[in-house]
C-alpha cells in the first residue's frame, strides 16, 4: 500500500490522480486549507462535520477503500511527524511513501526499506478518465478555499 502525506485536503488528489486511481492508499492530511466564503457563516460544529464530509467523498470518488486520515500537525514538531511515518511503517501500513517537498527531509529520515517519492505539480499530469475523476473530487470542496 501507499501513504501518501498531502499538505491540504485537496493536495493528493491534485498532484497524485494516477496513485490514487490505481493503487489502495492512505492519505495523510497535515494541515488544513483556509475556509472558503460560502463556509464562512456556518457555526464550527457545522464547518467540521461538512469538511469531514467532503474530504471522505472527495477520496471515494477516485477509489473507495482510500483511507484518509488528518493529522493535526505542528510545523515545530517534525520529530512527531517522523515518529508516526515511521511506525505506520513498523506495523506494516505502507511500503511506498509519497510526500510533497516541505516534508522531504522528514520523510527521507525514515528507516527502512521505502520507496520514497517526491510528488509536485509534474505529478499532476494524467489522462482525460482521470482528469474528470479529479474534477469531480475537487467539486466535493465547498468548505475550503482550493
Amino acid at each position: 500500500m501507499k501513504l501518501l502525506v498531502s499538505m491540504t485536503e485537496y493536495d493528493a488528489i491534485l498532484y497524485c490522480p494516477e496513485v490514487l486511481v490505481k493503487e489502495k492508499c492512505a492519505v495523510s492530511i497535515l494541515y488544513e486549507s483556509p475556509p472558503s466564503e460560502w463556509a464562512s457563516g456556518m457555526c464550527m460544529s457545522a464547518f467540521s462535520k461538512q469538511r469531514a464530509w467532503e474530504i471522505y467523498r472527495a477520496y471515494k470518488d477516485m477509489r473507495m477503500d482510500t483511507i484518509v486520515s488528518i493529522l493535526y500537525y505542528d510545523k515545530d514538531m517534525k520529530q512527531m511527524l517522523a515518529a508516526y511515518l515511521q511506525m505506520q511503517y513498523i506495523v506494516g501500513r505502507y511500503t511506498d511513501l509519497w510526500f510533497p517537498a516541505e516534508v522531504k527531509d522528514i520523510c527521507k529520515a525514515i528507516q527502512g526499506n521505502i520507496e520514497l517519492k517526491e510528488y509536485n505539480e509534474v505529478c499532476g499530469v494524467y489522462n482525460s478518465e482521470t482528469q474528470g475523476l479529479v474534477e469531480k473530487a475537487l467539486s466535493r470542496f465547498k468548505t475550503i478555499e482550493i
